[in-house]
């Protein structure tokens, strides 16, 4: 990535793509260069990823078994609960399929 520093000192984050310009002789000419600032991508990205880490922590705190299932019922991660209680490990459990 690219970072846009603007003249207080914030810096904005930048992603970036550049082409060439070729002439008929397929020589190059010049570049197209095109910015788009992704500062509000990154920080939905960063909220997301609190929020799942939270959601993690709530599971991993239950007392009860718990399975969390994607749309298609396999397995993508359980608590510890479960895992005494079943006698398992996550390696036998996760992307097991309902």
């Amino acid at each position: 990535h690219t970072v846009l520093i603007a003249k207080d000192g914030t810096e904005r984050p930048m992603d970036r793509t550049d082409a060439p310009i070729r002439n008929g002789q397929h020589a190059m000419t010049g570049v197209v260069l095109v910015v788009r600032d992704i500062s509000e991508r990154d920080h939905k990205a960063q909220v997301l990823v609190a929020d799942a880490n939270y959601v993690a922590n709530i599971i991993a705190t239950l007392r009860a078994p718990f399975l969390v299932l994607d749309r298609l019922l396999r397995v993508r991660t359980a608590n510890p609960a479960f895992y005494d209680t079943f006698h398992t490990e996550p390696g036998r459990t996760e992307n097991w399929c309902m």
